[in-house]
């Protein structure tokens, strides 16, 4: 199954998914994604399973919180 999206997202200040649940409300398994050429958000999403079976599909969002870690040492 595809699922061909336009993302209302800005993906400096968000993070987000899709999520395709079938109609017992079970998430069905992300397969793969397409991204055009140019663009950092994908525009198709592949989902296992047959179209018959799906309840719903979901956007979900949230704003990204930026925190700063002083004097952290990195060991090699």
């Amino acid at each position: 199954m595809v699922v061909d999206v336009v993302l209302p997202v800005d993906p400096d200040s968000q993070d987000f998914r899709v999520q395709v649940l079938d109609r017992r409300g079970k998430a069905l398994p992300f397969l793969s994604s397409e991204t055009d050429q140019g663009s950092v958000l994908p525009t198709r999403i592949w989902f296992t399973g047959r179209y018959e079976v799906v309840g719903h599909v979901e956007l979900q969002t949230r704003p990204y919180v930026w925190k700063t870690f002083k004097g952290v040492v990195f060991d090699k």
